[in-house]
C-alpha cells in the first residue's frame, strides 16, 4: 500500500524579490511525480510590497512536463490564480505527466508566497 506524499513546491513562507517596473518570473525545481496520480495543492501569498495603490500583480501556474524540458499548464490545472492577500486557494488536480513545477509571475518589490500540498497514489 502506497502512502500519500507531501508536495512542497514553494515552502511556506518564501519571499520573492522583484522590481516594480518589470514582471519577475520564478520557477521551482521540477518534482518527480511519476508514481503519483493526483495532488491537492494549496497556493497562498501575503501582500505585494509595491508603491502601486492597486497592489501589483501576482499569478501562479502549475506546469507539467513529459520530459523535464518542455513545460505547459495542463487543462484544468492551476493557471492565473491569485489568492489575493492573506487568502489561500486549494486545488485538486490529476497528475498526467512525470514532472511538476510551479511558476510565479509577479510585479512589485517583494511578495511572500507558498505552494504546498499532498499527492495521492
Amino acid at each position: 500500500m502506497s502512502a500519500n506524499r507531501r508536495l512542497v513546491l514553494i515552502p511556506r513562507p518564501t519571499r520573492l524579490e522583484g522590481r516594480e517596473d518589470v514582471l519577475t518570473t520564478f520557477r521551482t525545481p521540477p518534482l518527480d511525480v511519476s508514481h503519483l496520480g493526483a495532488a491537492q495543492i494549496e497556493v497562498g501569498r501575503g501582500p505585494i510590497q509595491t508603491a502601486d495603490p492597486c497592489g501589483g500583480r501576482f499569478e501562479t501556474f502549475l506546469e507539467e512536463s513529459p520530459d523535464g524540458k518542455t513545460w505547459s499548464c495542463s487543462p484544468g490545472g492551476i493557471g492565473h490564480q491569485d489568492p489575493r492577500g492573506e487568502v489561500t486557494e486549494v486545488f485538486l488536480r490529476t497528475l498526467r505527466y512525470p514532472w511538476l513545477r510551479a511558476r510565479v509571475e509577479f510585479q512589485g518589490r517583494s511578495v511572500t508566497c507558498w505552494a504546498e500540498g499532498e499527492a495521492f497514489p
